[in-house]
């Protein structure tokens, strides 16, 4: 099994600008208007949820720390 913070660990900055990305397709995700992506608006919002919440995780207990160091 991956570590979930492998990516990070190796390359914090490169994993961070992923994140942002995949944030921000999930934003789009989130902001079309066919049906399909009404009906799975619960489950791209809960995704964005999740991603954002590790996101400011590994920023605030990984990333940021080693920075003030």
């Amino acid at each position: 099994m991956r570590n979930k913070n492998e990516g990070f660990i190796k390359d914090p900055f490169k994993y961070l600008e992923e994140d942002h990305r995949k944030i921000e397709a999930l934003f789009e995700e989130l902001g079309k208007k066919d049906d399909q992506a009404v009906m799975n608006r619960v489950d791209v919002a809960m995704m964005l949820r999740d991603t954002l919440e590790r996101h400011s995780d590994l920023e605030k207990n990984v990333l940021y720390p080693v920075l003030r160091s």
